[in-house]
C-alpha cells in the first residue's frame, strides 16, 4: 500500500517538474530571442550611424525607427554637431549579390535648414516684421545620389538632385507695401545666396492664419500671390541685370498708353525680367484685361503687351449682339463663345498697332476677331420671316463685321435657369435652325 502511494507521489511530482521543465526553456527561449533581435537591432543602428558617420566624416546619433522588414531597414538620425533637423538612413540589399546599400538624404536636410535661415534673414533684414513659409524638399522618400558625400559642393547637389528651394514671405495688412527697391535687394540676394529657388509673396496677409503653426496655412483661402520670383542657376546667368518689371510699372505704361486710369485686379506673376497682371479700367470695369512686360534677349528692351482694345472689343460685341437679337426676336438669350480666354499667352495680345484710336472695326480685323453667338428664342415668340432673318443677318454685318451666328427658335421656357454653354445648347437641340456667317471686309 505505502508502495503505491509513493509511485503515485512519484509520478505527479516528475509530471510538475516536467511542466516546470518546459516552461524554463521556453521563457530561456524567449530570453535569447529578446537578446538576439536587440543584438541585431543595436547591430543594425550601429551599421546605419557608422555608415552615415563616415560618408559624412561627422558625428550621427540613432533618434528612432522608421519602419523594419526582412528585406529593408529605415530609422532617422541626427546630427551631434550640427542639428539640421531628422536625417533618413535606409539600408537594403543589392537583389544581385545581397551586400548591403545604404542611402540617405543628409544634404537635402542640410541645404533645407541653411536656405531657410537665410531666407528668413534676408527677408527680415529688407522687410523688417514678415514670417517664411518653406516647403520642404526633404523627405523620408527622397536621398541623395550614392556618389554625394562631404566634399559634394552646394552646386553640384542642386544640379545632380535637379532641387528649387520654393518658400513664401507673408505680411500682415498693418505691414507697409515693400517698395521695388526693397524687392529688387531681396530678390538679388535670394540670387546670391539661394541661387535656385522659387518664391512668392503675399500682401495683407491674414492675421489668424498668419499666427498659425506649420503648413496649415500654406494654402489658406486660395488666395493668390501678389509677387513671385524665381531664379535657376543651372539655366540663367547670374548676373543680374538691372532691369526690375514690377506691377505699378505696368499699370503706369498703360495709364500713359491708353490716357486712362486702370487697377490691378490680380498680379499673375512677377519675377525681375517677367510680369503679367490682370487689370480694370477704374472708370469702366465691367470687363477684365490682360497686360505683360518682360525683357527683349536681342535688345534688352522692355516690351510691353496687353490685351486691352482687344477685350473692349470683345465685351462691346456683347452689347451689340444683346440689343440686335432683342429687337429682331423679342424676349431670347445670346449665349457667347468667347475668341479671347483670358490666358496670359502671347498669342492672346493684341498686335502692338492696335491701341487708343483703333476702331472697332479696325480691331476686329488686326486681330482676326470672329464673334460666335447662340440665340435661344423662347417658345412664347413668334418665329421670324425669312427677310426680318435676312434682315437681322445683314444689321451683324453691319455693326459687328465678323460673326457666327447659331439661332434656335421655340425653346422651352424652364431652359431660363439651366446654365447655358455651347456644349449644353448642342447636346439638347439636334441643330439650328437658322444659322450664318459674316467676315469684315
Amino acid at each position: 500500500m505505502e508502495n503505491n502511494n509513493f509511485r503515485e507521489f512519484w509520478a505527479t511530482k516528475r509530471f510538475d517538474r516536467i511542466i516546470l521543465y518546459i516552461i524554463l526553456c521556453v521563457i530561456i527561449l524567449l530570453l535569447t530571442f529578446d537578446v538576439v533581435k536587440n543584438y541585431r537591432y543595436h547591430q543594425e543602428i550601429d551599421e546605419c550611424v557608422s555608415y552615415i558617420s563616415k560618408k559624412y566624416d561627422s558625428e550621427f546619433e540613432f533618434v528612432e525607427w522608421q519602419d523594419r522588414s526582412k528585406s529593408m531597414v529605415k530609422l532617422t538620425v541626427k546630427n551631434v554637431n550640427h542639428d539640421v533637423g531628422n536625417i533618413t538612413v535606409r539600408k537594403n540589399h543589392n537583389p544581385e549579390n545581397g551586400k548591403p546599400v545604404f542611402q540617405d538624404n543628409y544634404l537635402y536636410a542640410k541645404y533645407q535648414y541653411e536656405n531657410e535661415q537665410a531666407e528668413k534673414q534676408i527677408a527680415e533684414n529688407i522687410f523688417g516684421e514678415c514670417r517664411i513659409m518653406q516647403n520642404h524638399v526633404c523627405s523620408s522618400t527622397v536621398f541623395t545620389p550614392d556618389e554625394m558625400n562631404a566634399s559634394t559642393t552646394y552646386e553640384e547637389f542642386l544640379t545632380k538632385c535637379h532641387v528649387t528651394f520654393q518658400f513664401k514671405v507673408l505680411f500682415l495688412p498693418s505691414h507697409p507695401k515693400p517698395t521695388n527697391e526693397q524687392l529688387q535687394n531681396f530678390t538679388q540676394q535670394c540670387v546670391d545666396k539661394i541661387r535656385s529657388y522659387s518664391c512668392e509673396i503675399y500682401y495683407d496677409y491674414d492675421e489668424h492664419d498668419y499666427n498659425s503653426v506649420g503648413g496649415l496655412i500654406w494654402f489658406s483661402g486660395g488666395k493668390s500671390p501678389d509677387v513671385t520670383f524665381s531664379h535657376d542657376y543651372r539655366t540663367i546667368s547670374t548676373d543680374y541685370d538691372a532691369h526690375f518689371l514690377s506691377a505699378d510699372d505696368l499699370i503706369s505704361h498703360l495709364n500713359t498708353k491708353y490716357d486712362t486710369e486702370f487697377k490691378i485686379e490680380k498680379v499673375i506673376t512677377s519675377t525681375p525680367k517677367l510680369c503679367y497682371i490682370r487689370a480694370k479700367d477704374v472708370n469702366n470695369d465691367s470687363f477684365p484685361f490682360q497686360a505683360g512686360e518682360t525683357i527683349s534677349e536681342s535688345t534688352g528692351e522692355i516690351v510691353y503687351k496687353d490685351n486691352y482694345i482687344l477685350n473692349k472689343t470683345e465685351y462691346g460685341a456683347e452689347d451689340i449682339i444683346d440689343e440686335l437679337a432683342a429687337d429682331a426676336f423679342g424676349e431670347c438669350r445670346v449665349v457667347k463663345k468667347y475668341h479671347n480666354e483670358l490666358s496670359y499667352k502671347d498669342t492672346t495680345f493684341q498686335p502692338d498697332d492696335v491701341d487708343k484710336s483703333t476702331t472697332f472695326k479696325e480691331c476686329v480685323s488686326k486681330c482676326g476677331l470672329q464673334f460666335e453667338y447662340i440665340i435661344l428664342v423662347y417658345d412664347n415668340q413668334a418665329l421670324p420671316s425669312k427677310d426680318e432673318l435676312e434682315k437681322f443677318k445683314q444689321k451683324c454685318s453691319e455693326n459687328l463685321y465678323s460673326c457666327k451666328c447659331s439661332i434656335y427658335f421655340s425653346v422651352d421656357r424652364s431652359d431660363e435657369d439651366t446654365e447655358a454653354s455651347v456644349f449644353w445648347i448642342t447636346n439638347n437641340y439636334a441643330r439650328s435652325d437658322y444659322s450664318f456667317t459674316v467676315s469684315v471686309d
